[in-house]
């Protein structure tokens, strides 16, 4: 992996990955909050899992963080398709084909307890039975190298993708547009992720899931959220409204249109931005 020169809001593959982990074992603990067995600590781990409702089976608790894990990573790389760059500093924006999993875990719909659900059942047994592991689940992306975070056609590629399309044609002219990109690295640009409330909410919204995700992403009140940082730093430079072209404000509040839109909409201060007609 290599990392693309004079580009600092560039996030690559392996950092996502870390967060996403967090992430999926942030999904645990709040269905064990909710539950109320989170605090119960005469209990072991597995204990949880299944009094929780997360699994219906105490073989399957040890194997899901590991589940959880991939499977929020995939299902982020189908919603917020990652940029290509190449070694030598070419970047493309790709459609999400390229980034299947091979258990269809970026569209499977999560519901408990995971180990019932029709599509994930064999995994579950699977990894019960010590044939899938952490790693294995990681690597059966179709045409991702996850330890490197690069675009790889593996020795499986064509078996992974084969429910691509509707013919192994159509599989064969994927592979071979893949090819034309093997090596490039994955990256995002920090404005192009969710923040953790927008993408628990999108995940579970609240007509399936009455989570309450605005409470537990609020308990850590020492760190501002990137939403609020962006805004603070933007209303320091402009603290009457946006009176500057949206190119200025960008080079000089550092923060791109999307990004401080998003801070706007969030925190209720659209108002900012309609203080001058400039665009």
């Amino acid at each position: 992996m290599f990392w693309p020169a004079n580009d600092e809001n560039i996030i690559p593959f392996h950092m996502v990955s870390e967060v996403m982990g967090n992430f999926g074992r942030d999904v645990i603990i709040r269905k064990m909050t909710i539950e109320g067995q989170l605090t119960a600590s005469t209990r072991t781990w597995s204990e949880r899992c299944l009094t929780s409702g997360i699994v219906a089976r105490e073989e399957s608790a040890l194997f899901v963080r590991d589940f959880m894990h991939i499977c929020v990573l995939a299902k982020l790389l189908a919603a917020y398709p990652a940029t290509l760059y190449s070694p030598t500093g070419n970047k493309m924006k790709v459609s999400e084909h390229f980034f299947y999993h091979g258990d269809g875990l970026d569209w499977v719909a999560l519901q408990f307890p995971l180990d019932e659900q029709s599509e994930l059942e064999n995994l579950f047994r699977l990894a019960a039975k010590n044939r899938l592991t952490h790693a294995a689940l990681a690597d059966r992306f179709c045409f991702i190298n996850p330890m490197f975070g690069t675009i790889e056609i593996k020795n499986n590629s064509e078996t992974l993708c084969q429910d691509f399309g509707d013919s192994p044609r159509d599989r064969n002219k994927l592979i071979t547009l893949v090819s034309e990109f093997k090596g490039w690295s994955l990256f995002w640009n920090d404005d192009e992720l969710p923040t953790p409330l927008e993408w628990a909410n999108r995940l579970f919204p609240s007509r399936e899931f009455d989570w309450k995700w605005d409470e537990f992403f609020s308990h850590d009140t020492t760190k501002q959220s990137r939403l609020e940082q962006v805004l603070d730093e933007v209303l320091q430079v402009y603290p009457n409204g946006k009176t500057d072209s949206w190119e200025l404000v960008d080079k000089r509040t550092g923060h791109s249109r999307r990004q401080i839109m998003r801070a706007l909409e969030a925190l209720g201060r659209l108002d900012w931005k309609d203080r001058s007609g400039r665009e």
